[in-house]
């Protein structure tokens, strides 16, 4: 069996194909083969449905990938997902919704315009999401309570709009705010 998917992975290789099937092979673990010499650079969609993965792992960093295919939240052995440094503006609202998915990374994702509720308890990385700040946000970024002032990090600010399902970074850290400065009173 080791044999015929080596074979099949590097006639896939040789003829630059784009889809690779590999569907009912009984694979208890992803093909270190595709990763060899450069992998399959051509390679836009990989198949591999009823196999025996228990884990599954999926880096895309620094592409060019502007959306994230909703089938994505439906893998059930997804445990990490690094998307960081593409050009994502926003993720599916099922993204983290699997207890499974536990990492997600979307760095440098300066068009990221929220983040859905589901990964709020996963451990995230969204460092570079958003627009750069302006100047005349600043007054956006403050929290005002009689003779308190907190300004919230910069890092914080808005990174969805009024129409998005997702709360936004900055609306979130308010409410925390908000929370923490009235059980103190």
């Amino acid at each position: 069996m080791a044999s015929e998917l080596c074979k099949t992975i590097s006639v896939a290789r040789l003829e630059k194909h784009k889809n690779l099937f590999l569907n009912y092979r009984n694979l208890h673990h992803f093909p270190l083969e595709l990763l060899k010499d450069e992998g399959l650079q051509y390679l836009e969609r990989l198949y591999m449905k009823r196999n025996s993965l228990t884990s599954l792992y999926l880096t895309v960093d620094r592409n060019r990938l502007w959306y994230v295919p909703r089938h994505l939240c439906q893998l059930p052995s997804l445990n990490e997902l690094s998307m960081a440094g593409n050009r994502l503006a926003f993720l599916p609202l099922d993204l983290g919704r699997s207890r499974e998915l536990q990492y997600v990374y979307v760095d440098n994702n300066i068009h990221l315009k929220g983040l859905p509720s589901y990964l709020y308890n996963k451990v995230i990385g969204c460092s570079g999401c958003g627009a750069p700040i302006q100047v005349s946000e600043v007054k956006l970024l403050s929290f005002s309570s009689g003779q308190r002032t907190v300004f919230l990090p910069a890092e914080v600010k808005a990174i969805g709009t009024e129409h998005d399902h997702v709360l936004p970074l900055q609306e979130l850290a308010m409410r925390g705010l908000y929370h923490t400065y009235h059980s103190l009173l």
